[in-house]
């Protein structure tokens, strides 16, 4: 999720308190945010983890 974007993060949070799976957890953003997705981190060796991307996708953070 963005770093900066504090209501998108508060929103993953709140929609993911139960433990969702990603699929449940996607439509649950997308009631607001349509172009949200989550993924599930697929690389081996690291913790389970959901990402949730706001736009559909990975966005490098802006520097000012």
């Amino acid at each position: 999720m963005p770093a900066g974007d504090v209501e998108f993060a508060r929103f993953v949070r709140t929609a993911a308190s139960d433990r969702a799976g990603p699929a449940l957890l996607e439509a649950r953003l997308r009631s607001r945010y349509p172009r949200a997705r989550v993924r599930p981190n697929e690389l081996s060796g690291l913790d389970a983890a959901l990402y949730a991307y706001r736009d559909g996708r990975w966005e490098p953070s802006r520097s000012s």
